[in-house]
């Protein structure tokens, strides 16, 4: 998440806010060091889509 968040020049924080209306909550685990993420809406963007609402601010 944060390679992710500091490519597109934004905040792990704001990747997050962005990605929670798309369905997506994003779990951090301490003990492991790892992020993953589950899909809470059956009716998910396509990756392209997503990106473009991530990137369009």
């Amino acid at each position: 998440m944060e390679v992710s968040a500091r490519e597109m020049k934004r905040t792990p924080r704001a990747i997050e806010v962005k990605l929670r209306p798309l369905g997506v909550v994003v779990e951090k685990r301490a003990a492991l060091h790892t992020t993953t993420t589950e899909a809470k809406s059956k009716s998910l963007l396509s990756n392209e889509q997503a990106l473009k609402v991530l990137v369009v601010v």
